[in-house]
């Protein structure tokens, strides 16, 4: 079985294998690098240490994130901009209903499509989604025949203005892509011929466990400067590929070298001087890194150790068993195996939340057999050190509804609170038991 963290860049499916993923950060605006490759966006400073950023899709001759979906609204717009041209040149506001009815459901074909992580971004659509559906009631209403021309003609004044509103929302949010998309994309930070290197990628997908045999070699054909697949990954009968890149070639080893002492003297060595003593200190502390999966329950944000994590699903069609206990949502069929899910809002005693499509399962070994943890979202993987590790409050870690919580991670600076869970602790030895009774059963 081979754990990979799959990935989205360009409307393909990529992945690089879990062992050479060190964490997955947000996108940050890095410092630029004098005379570096143009897919080398530059450098940014991580835990003291210099990791250069790389655009993947300059890497891979594509266009942006950003350019690519300014395309494709004006795709879906373009039928209603070619009214508003159409009217405004023959000095008349009577539309043309099958024209109108048409752009209409172009547009609300890519708007039900569209999907982002951006508050800006998507209630800038929701304004256009709501204008759009006020023009498909207003044309058919138009189509009533026993209206009379007064009605006609101001149904007609109201279809026109809101297609102009309609034009002019989409013209908006063109403008504000380029500086809004990015809360979709992430960095993957992975291990590179003894470097670290950061990659911009569209959205990150799931961590996904495959069967030795589902893994091919690549096709014997010329690869692009930079870029190598190590294998092609066939799922879903072979109706779903996932590209697997080679992580040794991503950028030329002497380039890194330069890159990495040139952000050392500019960077880190101007920080240095400045830094306190007591900051010197504390960063040269002796401190493992412990690698997380973080995911998100309501607006609270937990982490398991990546090791504990076999992989990470969608989810799928739950199949509920009688007599189950109330904490287990059912069983499901992964790969021809069938394992138990649990709904961890109830282990955590939260309030219940319907499924959608952020929704995951989070597949981990509990009472020694592989068992789901339905979880609202996963929002990253992610390095932190032990010293930022601090053992639960007393308070909590006297409870017996909270003996699975094994600590209290600080991120920037403390800004951040991470609950660690220790997943083996989750259930009670009595729980456990009917666990195992019920994956015998199923």
């Amino acid at each position: 079985m081979h754990q990979l963290v799959t990935f989205k860049v360009g409307g393909e499916e990529f992945a690089f294998p879990m062992e050479h993923v060190r964490e997955i950060l947000r996108v940050q605006t890095p410092k630029e690098v004098p005379g570096a490759p143009e897919h080398l966006l530059g450098v940014l400073t991580v835990r003291g240490r210099i990791l250069p950023i790389i655009d993947l899709r300059r890497l891979l001759r594509q266009s942006s994130f950003a350019s690519d979906h300014v395309t494709a609204c004006r795709q879906a717009s373009g039928d209603y901009q070619a009214l508003l041209t159409a009217q405004s040149a023959a000095g008349s506001a009577h539309p043309d209903a099958h024209r109108v009815t048409a752009a209409a459901e172009k547009l609300r074909t890519w708007l039900s499509a569209f999907n982002s992580s951006s508050q800006v971004l998507t209630e800038t659509l929701a304004q256009a989604r709501g204008l759009n559906e006020h023009v498909s009631k207003q044309i058919t209403v138009a189509a009533d025949h026993s209206l009379d021309a007064k009605a006609q003609a101001a149904l007609s004044q109201d279809i026109a203005a809101s297609i102009a509103s309609i034009v002019t929302t989409l013209h908006t949010f063109e403008e504000k892509v380029e500086g809004n998309i990015r809360e979709d994309q992430r960095i993957i930070v992975v291990d590179s011929n003894g470097f670290q290197l950061g990659l911009v990628v569209d959205h990150v997908n799931e961590v996904l466990g495959v069967q030795e045999e589902a893994i091919e070699a690549p096709p014997n054909v010329a690869h692009q400067e930079g870029v190598s697949l190590s294998g092609i990954v066939k799922l879903e009968e072979g109706n779903r590929l996932i590209l697997l890149l080679a992580t040794g070639s991503l950028l030329d080893h002497k380039v890194l070298e330069k890159i990495t002492a040139a952000g050392d003297r500019s960077g880190a060595a101007a920080t240095e001087e400045t830094k306190p003593k007591e900051k010197k200190e504390e960063e040269n502390a002796q401190g493992e890194d412990l690698q997380l999966v973080t995911f998100l329950l309501g607006k609270e944000e937990y982490g398991i150790p990546i090791a504990r994590i076999q992989e990470i699903d969608r989810l799928s069609n739950i199949t509920q068993t009688p007599k189950a206990p109330k904490y287990v949502e059912g069983v499901t069929n992964l790969r021809g195996e069938v394992i138990p899910v649990l709904s961890t809002r109830t282990l955590f005693a939260l309030e219940q939340k319907a499924s959608d499509d952020h929704t995951r399962v989070i597949i981990v070994d509990l009472a020694g057999s592989k068992t789901g943890l339905v979880v609202d979202s996963v929002k990253q993987v992610l390095s932190i050190s032990s010293r930022n590790i601090a053992p639960p409050p007393a308070s909590i870690s006297n409870g017996n509804d909270a003996q699975f919580i094994s600590g209290i991670g600080k991120v920037e600076d403390g800004k951040r609170m991470i609950v660690l869970l220790d997943v083996g602790k989750v259930l009670t030895r009595g729980e456990q038991s009917e666990l195992s009774a019920l994956s015998a059963h199923a």
